[in-house]
């Protein structure tokens, strides 16, 4: 096998921000790497020409497909190799690895070689650690290889089924994967220790509950009564397996997967969806859907927006987006850590759930719910609730608030910086840890990371409806939300 480290090997955007030069020199550091893992000597321009195993070559729109396809099966296999790490799954860990791996850790001296080497150095080291979690810095795609440039930190292991954010170990990780029968598998991983205080942030952005870890698939008893859908999750590459959500959606008796986003008025189907269908778009652009039924409940006809994309990947793949339009005079739960969504009629909602929810005053405007917060002693009185766009932030405002409630100045003194996927100009986002509490009703988030556009630093204050910033999907990842969206609107969790 050759690999161009020139022209063949596919770039993805950064996921934080460097310097051109930067990514070239670390770019060049996981070719060097990878040479000396594995044996490989990089040639320049001889598969230049060649198509990707099994893809008819169309050099802007195949490779494109292809390389998204690889980064998004790959976070699906991290994600699963996480897991196994936080169980201490030792026999599932080696399965993730390649026959001839390598692994190597601070102060282990020389790297452990081959699946029985890697298996007993993550026994002798995960038994006194806790969780991991990583974010990606770079990457680069090539034929049947896979280069991750990434941030990393390991938490310490606080005992029982507790989930500490203390970092053990933090800095930067380099791992290769490679293809084996079309699956991922690690083929060399490398870490690099760092300083800790990053790794902090990066454990609180990532923190599961011990409810999540210990009953996965548990349904609190005031649910059982409603009707429910579950859902998916789809990730951000290289940020969190957990980022949009995607809920079943019938239309006309046929069910289609959708992104569910309440912090868009409208909802809005593919156009290519709508000509399979021989749905006829009208005049204003939307097309008319007789029956539709949404977690099990019928919401009657309606007039959907309909959006040029192109044909869905695969049968998974959202063809369109759930907005609050169709859920208003209902009551909505998000069941989080079940991953579960269930729609009902407000007038219909069970006391055994409304008595069990601690309900915060909400507005209704400009298509948006927005509720009051605070973090420390900052009053946010217009943030919107987001499950999609940047959804999976715990909190994204405009630059100037968010000095404030870091008490830092700009993006130098970030910890964070991520990139949600959007299908116009990719805009990254910059983070950092409040200096307190985000507080909303009955939930308390220690030191939350904020976030505020990098490419539009006063985005909230230029919307042109009053809005101080959005919260989103991970502020609540370890809770059940509740949203009712009749006269009285109002976002509760359950106690």
């Amino acid at each position: 096998m050759r690999l161009d480290a020139t022209r063949s090997t596919l770039s993805l955007a950064p996921m934080m921000s460097v310097a051109r030069s930067t990514l070239t020199r670390r770019r060049a550091l996981l070719r060097t790497f990878a040479a000396a893992a594995l044996g490989v000597a990089a040639h320049a321009g001889a598969l230049a020409a060649q198509p990707l195993p099994g893809v008819h070559v169309d050099p802007d729109g195949d490779r494109v497909r292809y390389r998204g396809e690889a980064m998004r099966s790959a976070t699906v296999m991290l994600g699963n190799w996480r897991n196994a790490w936080t169980r201490d799954d030792f026999a599932a860990l080696e399965g993730f690895y390649s026959p001839n791996a390598l692994l190597l850790f601070p102060g282990q001296g020389t790297p452990a070689q081959g699946t029985a080497e890697v298996r007993t150095a993550l026994e002798r080291r995960l038994r006194g650690l806790g969780r991991v979690e990583l974010q990606v810095v770079d990457a680069s795609v090539a034929d049947d290889m896979l280069y991750l440039y990434q941030r990393y930190a390991v938490a310490t292991d606080p005992g029982g089924n507790a989930v500490s954010d203390e970092p053990a170990l933090a800095g930067t990780a380099t791992t290769v994967l490679q293809r084996f029968d079309g699956r991922w598998k690690i083929r060399a991983q490398v870490f690099s220790e760092g300083p800790l205080e990053p790794g902090g942030a990066l454990l609180r952005q990532g923190a599961p509950s011990a409810a999540v870890q210990s009953q996965p698939g548990a349904m609190p008893a005031a649910l059982r009564s409603l009707s429910c859908a579950a859902f998916e999750w789809t990730p951000w590459q290289g940020v969190t397996d957990r980022g949009g959500i995607v809920v079943p959606v019938e239309l006309n008796g046929k069910s289609y997967p959708f992104e569910l986003d309440t912090g868009a008025d409208q909802t809005v189907v593919s156009s290519a969806a709508a000509v399979e269908q021989g749905w006829v778009r009208q005049a204003n652009g939307r097309v008319r859907v007789g029956q539709v039924r949404i977690a099990g409940v019928d919401v009657g006809a309606a007039r959907l927006a309909t959006r040029e994309q192109p044909r869905a990947a695969s049968p998974s793949a959202p063809v369109g987006t759930v907005g609050l339009d169709l859920l208003m005079g209902r009551m909505v739960v998000i069941d989080y850590p079940g991953q579960r969504f269930c729609l009902v009629a407000g007038n219909d909602a069970p006391t055994e759930l409304t008595d069990q929810v601690e309900w915060t005053p909400a507005e209704i405007r400009s298509g948006k719910l927005f509720v009051a917060a605070k973090v420390g002693q900052q009053a946010l009185d217009g943030l919107f609730f987001s499950t999609g766009g940047a959804g999976a932030l715990p909190l994204a405002v405009d630059q100037a608030t968010w000095a404030t409630l870091t008490g830092r100045a700009g993006e130098r003194d970030a910890t964070s910086r991520v990139t949600p996927p959007s299908r116009g100009t990719p805009q990254p986002f910059v983070g950092a840890p409040a200096t307190g509490a985000l507080e909303l009703g009955g939930i308390r988030m220690e030191s939350p990371l904020v976030y505020y556009s990098a490419a539009e630093p006063a985005r909230f204050r230029g919307l042109g409806y009053p809005a101080s910033g959005v919260l989103g999907n991970a502020a609540f990842w370890d809770r059940v939300v509740v949203l009712s969206l009749g006269v009285w609107p109002a976002l509760g969790v359950l106690k």
